[in-house]
């Protein structure tokens, strides 16, 4: 299996700034990735070439990773743009479509500072160096905790807003917050695309398939992990076994406790 692999934010952010520790990436960590990557012979994917092989329309690469970057932020063609061509690999950026140009307003920062992300003329930047877009809704609602009228609105207008401002096809979605059930799910499928991320709480799927998030805090050993597939096999043991799931209860028990 091909890994997806997650990014967000290639920044150096100052400890304590990021609101969810780990989310960034800082540049000489990221390209310290992308050249074990280059070096050992993988090939980068978007999630079109990578939907192409699991249908059997494109040769399957000796090693390969698809490379997907969440929200859209300027760091990404800023820091990540620059680094991914070094080594030339692609990505898939999901773009929180009525945001663009725009802050991260979702998430509430106490200095007000929230970051900024990729305007129109950055994302045709990247565009024209061979990155694709997929949407992560309007606004980056939670799915599951909104109006299915509002779910459905989300995930069908932000397609059609992407389309025509990029004038490129929008094939896949990714879930703000990896929220997702079965209801949301269908409404992706029904919505034009070819396939979705989602979360490992659920069975994969064209429409729910698996990524495994890159942090700041790994190690270059936990990276091969990750990018060597084997990580799969690992996420399944954790969330869809019994022992697994038994693990992450009692986890769970021991933060209560502490």
């Amino acid at each position: 299996m091909i890994p997806i692999l997650m990014y967000h934010r290639v920044n150096d952010t100052a400890p304590g700034q990021d609101l969810y520790p780990g989310m960034s990436l800082s540049p000489v960590r990221f390209e310290a990735q992308m050249r074990y990557l280059a070096e050992g012979g993988y090939r980068s994917l978007t999630l079109s070439q990578l939907a192409q092989i699991q249908n059997g329309l494109m040769e399957k690469p000796r090693c390969a990773v698809a490379l997907t970057f969440d929200d859209g932020y300027r760091d990404n063609h800023a820091a990540a743009l620059p680094i991914m061509r070094k080594y030339g690999m692609t990505a898939t950026i999901f773009l929180v479509a009525e945001r663009i140009g725009g802050t991260n307003d979702w998430d509430l920062y106490e200095d007000g500072l929230a970051p900024r992300l990729m305007s129109l003329n950055e994302i045709h930047e990247m565009k024209m160096a061979g990155i694709e877009f997929g949407s992560h809704t309007l606004t980056h609602a939670a799915l599951t905790r909104v109006s299915p009228e509002e779910a459905r609105r989300q995930i069908h207008d932000s397609r059609q807003l992407l389309v025509n401002a990029l004038d490129v096809p929008i094939g896949f979605f990714s879930y703000p917050y990896d929220l997702v059930n079965d209801a949301v799910l269908e409404m992706v499928a029904q919505s034009g695309y070819e396939g979705a991320c989602g979360a490992s709480s659920l069975p994969q799927g064209p429409f729910n398939r698996w990524r495994i998030e890159c942090l700041g805090c790994d190690s270059m050993r936990l990276f091969r992990l990750k990018a060597s597939g084997l990580y799969y096999h690992l996420m399944w043991l954790r969330d869809r076994t019994v022992l697994g799931k038994a693990l992450l209860r009692a986890k769970k028990r021991m933060r209560l406790w502490m």
